[in-house]
Protein backbone atom coordinates (compact mmCIF):
# COMPACT_ATOMS: atom_id res chain seq x y z
CA UNK A 1 0.00 0.00 0.00
CA UNK A 2 1.05 4.07 -0.79
CA UNK A 3 2.45 5.62 2.29
CA UNK A 4 -0.53 8.39 3.19
CA UNK A 5 -0.59 11.50 5.07
CA UNK A 6 -4.31 10.63 6.42
CA UNK A 7 -4.29 8.48 9.38
CA UNK A 8 -7.67 8.59 9.22
CA UNK A 9 -8.04 7.32 5.52
CA UNK A 10 -5.77 4.62 7.04
CA UNK A 11 -7.62 3.56 9.36
CA UNK A 12 -10.71 3.12 7.44
CA UNK A 13 -8.65 0.87 5.01
CA UNK A 14 -7.07 -1.76 7.97
CA UNK A 15 -10.82 -2.02 9.40
CA UNK A 16 -11.86 -3.01 5.86
CA UNK A 17 -9.09 -5.44 6.01
CA UNK A 18 -9.64 -6.71 9.26
CA UNK A 19 -13.51 -7.25 8.92
CA UNK A 20 -12.70 -8.81 5.64
CA UNK A 21 -10.49 -11.19 7.17
CA UNK A 22 -13.10 -11.91 10.08
CA UNK A 23 -15.98 -12.67 8.04
CA UNK A 24 -14.09 -15.18 5.82
CA UNK A 25 -12.60 -16.71 8.83
CA UNK A 26 -16.56 -17.25 10.27
CA UNK A 27 -18.06 -17.60 6.92
CA UNK A 28 -15.68 -21.16 6.22
CA UNK A 29 -16.02 -22.21 10.10
CA UNK A 30 -20.01 -21.47 9.32
CA UNK A 31 -19.61 -24.28 6.33
CA UNK A 32 -17.45 -26.62 8.18
CA UNK A 33 -19.30 -27.09 11.44
CA UNK A 34 -22.16 -27.95 8.91
CA UNK A 35 -20.46 -29.99 6.68
CA UNK A 36 -19.11 -32.01 9.29
CA UNK A 37 -22.76 -32.85 10.82
CA UNK A 38 -22.63 -33.57 14.77
CA UNK A 39 -20.15 -36.27 14.83
CA UNK A 40 -17.51 -34.60 16.36
CA UNK A 41 -14.20 -36.24 18.60
CA UNK A 42 -12.41 -34.13 21.29
CA UNK A 43 -9.51 -35.53 22.39
CA UNK A 44 -5.90 -35.29 21.56
CA UNK A 45 -4.29 -38.09 18.91
CA UNK A 46 -1.04 -38.07 19.07
CA UNK A 47 -1.32 -40.05 15.07
CA UNK A 48 -3.20 -37.47 13.81
CA UNK A 49 -0.41 -35.21 11.18
CA UNK A 50 -2.68 -32.31 11.07
CA UNK A 51 -3.26 -32.03 14.46
CA UNK A 52 0.38 -31.82 14.99
CA UNK A 53 1.41 -29.71 12.33
CA UNK A 54 -1.61 -27.29 13.98
CA UNK A 55 -0.05 -27.15 17.00
CA UNK A 56 3.32 -26.86 15.65
CA UNK A 57 2.45 -24.01 13.20
CA UNK A 58 0.98 -22.29 16.12
CA UNK A 59 3.41 -22.55 18.42
CA UNK A 60 6.03 -21.03 15.45
CA UNK A 61 3.83 -18.71 13.48
CA UNK A 62 2.66 -16.78 15.80
CA UNK A 63 5.30 -15.65 17.17
CA UNK A 64 7.33 -14.90 14.45
CA UNK A 65 4.35 -12.96 12.57
CA UNK A 66 4.86 -10.98 16.10
CA UNK A 67 8.77 -10.28 15.85
CA UNK A 68 8.05 -9.67 12.17
CA UNK A 69 5.41 -6.85 12.47
CA UNK A 70 7.44 -5.65 15.58
CA UNK A 71 10.41 -5.27 13.09
CA UNK A 72 7.91 -2.90 11.22
CA UNK A 73 7.13 -1.01 13.89
CA UNK A 74 10.25 -0.20 14.86
CA UNK A 75 10.96 0.79 11.45
CA UNK A 76 8.24 3.49 11.65
CA UNK A 77 9.93 4.71 15.05
CA UNK A 78 13.34 5.76 13.37
CA UNK A 79 12.06 7.99 11.16
CA UNK A 80 10.27 11.70 11.65
CA UNK A 81 8.38 11.25 8.29
CA UNK A 82 4.24 10.68 9.33
CA UNK A 83 3.74 8.85 6.16
CA UNK A 84 6.65 6.06 6.33
CA UNK A 85 5.27 5.61 10.02
CA UNK A 86 1.76 5.45 8.88
CA UNK A 87 3.14 2.76 6.26
CA UNK A 88 5.44 0.76 8.99
CA UNK A 89 2.06 0.50 11.09
CA UNK A 90 -0.06 -0.72 8.24
CA UNK A 91 2.52 -2.95 7.19
CA UNK A 92 3.20 -4.44 10.86
CA UNK A 93 -0.69 -4.44 11.63
CA UNK A 94 -1.51 -6.66 8.49
CA UNK A 95 1.39 -8.96 8.86
CA UNK A 96 0.01 -9.79 12.56
CA UNK A 97 -3.53 -10.20 11.11
CA UNK A 98 -2.10 -12.58 8.13
CA UNK A 99 -0.84 -14.32 10.53
CA UNK A 100 -4.00 -15.09 12.79
CA UNK A 101 -5.70 -15.52 9.20
CA UNK A 102 -3.38 -19.03 8.54
CA UNK A 103 -3.16 -20.06 11.69
CA UNK A 104 -7.09 -19.46 11.65
CA UNK A 105 -8.33 -21.36 8.75
CA UNK A 106 -5.39 -23.59 9.38
CA UNK A 107 -7.65 -24.89 12.45
CA UNK A 108 -10.87 -24.90 10.81
CA UNK A 109 -8.98 -27.38 7.65
CA UNK A 110 -8.05 -29.60 11.14
CA UNK A 111 -11.71 -29.89 12.25
CA UNK A 112 -13.03 -30.31 8.70
CA UNK A 113 -11.01 -32.96 8.21
CA UNK A 114 -10.76 -34.74 11.37
CA UNK A 115 -14.25 -33.34 13.42
CA UNK A 116 -11.89 -32.92 16.53
CA UNK A 117 -13.27 -30.02 18.56
CA UNK A 118 -10.06 -29.50 19.70
CA UNK A 119 -8.25 -27.99 16.75
CA UNK A 120 -11.34 -24.86 17.34
CA UNK A 121 -8.97 -24.28 20.72
CA UNK A 122 -6.27 -22.68 18.15
CA UNK A 123 -8.78 -21.20 16.00
CA UNK A 124 -10.91 -18.95 19.43
CA UNK A 125 -6.34 -18.24 20.09
CA UNK A 126 -5.64 -16.68 16.84
CA UNK A 127 -9.09 -14.64 16.55
CA UNK A 128 -8.14 -13.72 20.28
CA UNK A 129 -5.19 -12.31 19.21
CA UNK A 130 -6.75 -10.57 15.85
CA UNK A 131 -9.40 -8.94 18.53
CA UNK A 132 -6.52 -7.33 20.46
CA UNK A 133 -5.43 -6.13 16.66
CA UNK A 134 -8.35 -4.50 15.82
CA UNK A 135 -7.25 -1.22 14.01
CA UNK A 136 -7.80 2.09 15.63
CA UNK A 137 -6.79 5.88 15.95
CA UNK A 138 -5.59 5.03 19.56
CA UNK A 139 -3.84 2.22 18.29
CA UNK A 140 -1.83 4.28 15.46
CA UNK A 141 -1.33 7.14 17.71
CA UNK A 142 0.45 4.63 20.47
CA UNK A 143 2.66 2.84 18.13
CA UNK A 144 3.91 5.36 15.02
CA UNK A 145 4.43 8.62 18.14
CA UNK A 146 3.19 11.48 16.08
CA UNK A 147 5.30 14.74 16.61
CA UNK A 148 3.68 17.78 17.93
CA UNK A 149 3.46 19.46 14.62
CA UNK A 150 1.17 15.88 13.16
CA UNK A 151 -0.97 14.97 16.15
CA UNK A 152 -3.68 17.40 14.57
CA UNK A 153 -3.91 14.98 12.01
CA UNK A 154 -5.25 12.25 14.29
CA UNK A 155 -8.28 14.42 15.48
Amino acid sequence: MQATNNPKQTIKILRLIYFSLLIGILAFLAISINMTGSEWVSGFNPDEPLFLALIILSIIIIPVGYMVSGKHFRKGEKTNDLPSKIEAYQTGLIIRLAVCEGVSLFSIVTFLVTANVLALIFLVLSLGIMAMNVPSLQKMIQFVHPGPEDIGKFS
